[in-house]
């Protein structure tokens, strides 16, 4: 973690549609089917959206989207352009905005991160998918859509150069490749933590961590036996069959991820949102907790496992 700042700053970014890719013969059908009378609507839907799927190679977005100009015989008059700011949003800054390398300090635009409207031009969004978008002459990628933006028919898209430079750090070393290689994961929950650089966050000043001096482990699990409700399920045809209360046994994850860290190391308890790592850290005092005689009658041990098997012995390793 390096040196930041504890205020939260906030940036610019533009936020477009889908319907600003339309070419002019495209958006001239689009006005004609908004226009039209309820029965002549269903055929010039389907020659618009036939218009759309004919589109080929990378649709684009000029620079005359972006900025605003005053006109004089339906030209615009050299040096009048100014930024749109309606095609513009306000964000906190996060992960992500950091990797721009952009000054933070006086509200800037972050022209790498764009996010888009589908608006219901899925044809559209599958072009931008498969193809990528130019916007005034960058070529941009689809990069995710966060959780948030699923619900609102959103996605994200980043300069191709900027998103090439760091994926490996929006993925925290992960490839395709190897979710693929293990089994592959839920779309969604890909989707999700693809978004997680772009959740609000800051770095804080002064406060450092050491990643050498950290450890990951599995959550330590107690069972209970209890009696419960199970909900019956046929996974073949996809039917509620019923409730049955028994007695089996529970495994209850006793921090369900939760971190701890010595107090001291950051100014409070904290929320961790980065490329594919969130949760929730909080300070404990773990090398005072192992200098006490015993707990509930049991000795503690500085030795504990990683999440892949191996021992640490957390005083020597100064951890």
């Amino acid at each position: 973690m390096g040196k930041g700042t504890n205020k939260l700053r906030r940036v610019r970014i533009y936020k477009l549609s889908t319907f600003d890719t339309f070419t002019d013969e495209e958006r001239a059908l689009n006005e004609s089917y908004k226009k039209a009378n309820p029965k002549d609507k269903i055929l010039l839907m389907k020659i618009r959206d036939d218009k759309i799927a004919s589109y080929e190679g990378i649709r684009k977005i000029d620079r005359k989207k972006l900025y605003a100009y005053e006109y004089k015989d339906g030209k615009p008059i050299e040096g009048t352009e100014t930024e749109n700011i309606n095609n513009q949003i306000a964000m906190f800054e996060n992960e992500m905005v950091r990797y721009t390398e952009n000054s933070l300090d006086d509200f800037p635009l972050i022209t790498e991160i764009v996010y888009m409207k589908i608006a219901n031009q899925t044809l559209i969004f599958k072009q931008i998918l498969d193809r990528g978008l130019l916007i005034d002459d960058k070529k941009y990628v689809f990069y995710s859509s966060t959780t948030n933006q699923m619900k609102n028919g959103e996605f994200v898209l980043l300069e191709e150069d900027f998103y090439n430079k760091n994926q490996g750090k929006f993925m925290c070393g992960l490839t395709n490749n190897i979710i693929n290689e293990k089994g592959g994961c839920n779309s969604g929950k890909y989707l999700a933590y693809k978004g997680l650089p772009l959740s609000a966050s800051i770095d804080p000043e002064k406060y450092y961590i050491d990643i050498d001096k950290c450890l990951v482990v599995l959550d330590f699990e107690t069972t209970v036996n209890e009696e419960v409700e199970a909900i019956g399920i046929d996974h073949i045809n996809h039917e509620f069959t019923g409730i049955e209360r028994r007695r089996e046994n529970v495994e209850i994850p006793q921090t369900d991820g939760a971190g701890m860290f010595l107090p001291g190391l950051l100014p409070a308890s904290a929320q961790i949102r980065c490329g594919h790592l969130k949760g929730a850290i909080f300070p404990f005092d773990f090398r005072k907790f192992l200098m006490l005689d015993e707990v509930e009658g049991i000795k503690q041990s500085p030795i504990i496992r990683d999440a892949w098997g191996n021992e640490h012995n957390i005083i020597k390793e100064d951890i």
